[in-house]
């Protein structure tokens, strides 16, 4: 049975797979003491399953918050937020020169991605300009610590796809590679002896 999102309580839609259909809900309405009639139409054009959304939570909370990489993919797990982090690591620290060197962002997406990151101190702002307001972003400690992140994905995307970028080291121009080292035994853990546990 199809149901309008709008007329179940708490927003919840429910579980199933619905075929090809269109589908339309009118409920009676009081608007500004006049009753009206409120419709909706429901076109699905392929198989969809829904899942009902909890009210008053953003969609991250369906993540398990007590999970360390779901807590850090809330924050930077979209499409833009790494290669953001990428380019501040790579000296670009103006508005203007992320814009240029993130393909495909559009301004306002830009600018909504860098409040975020700077409310989840992963980035500072600093005005360098007053007439007209302009600033550069820098990242905080906090930021350079995705530095590892990123540099594992991006030698993770030169191994595995067809782009030539990697990482090296300033002083001898070579190329590095990401090892796991156990600090108490002073000796690099094989990543095939890798395992996630909890605390």
């Amino acid at each position: 049975m199809l149901q309008c999102p709008r007329k179940q309580p708490g927003n919840r839609i429910f579980h199933g797979v619905l075929p090809f259909s269109t589908q339309r809900f009118t409920a009676p309405v009081t608007v500004f003491g006049r009753r009206r009639t409120l419709g909706c139409i429901l076109q699905l054009t392929d198989a969809a399953q829904t899942h009902p959304w909890p009210r008053g939570h953003p969609m991250s909370a369906r993540r398990n918050s007590r999970d360390p990489l779901g807590a850090a993919l809330d924050l930077v797990g979209d499409r833009w937020s790494l290669l953001i982090v990428r380019d501040l690591l790579q000296g670009r620290t103006r508005f203007s020169e992320l814009r240029g060197s993130v393909v495909g962002i559009a301004s306002n997406v830009l600018a909504d991605r860098l409040k975020r990151l700077e409310a989840a101190a992963v980035i500072e702002r600093r005005s360098y300009s007053i007439a007209p307001p302009r600033a550069e972003y820098f990242l905080t400690p906090k930021g350079h610590g995705l530095g590892l992140a990123v540099g594992a994905l991006l030698l993770w995307g030169e191994r595995y796809t067809a782009h030539e970028l990697t990482i090296i080291d300033q002083a001898c121009g070579h190329t590095v590679e990401l090892v796991y080292r156990c600090p108490k035994c002073q000796h690099e853990t094989p990543r095939l002896r890798l395992r996630i546990v909890e605390p």
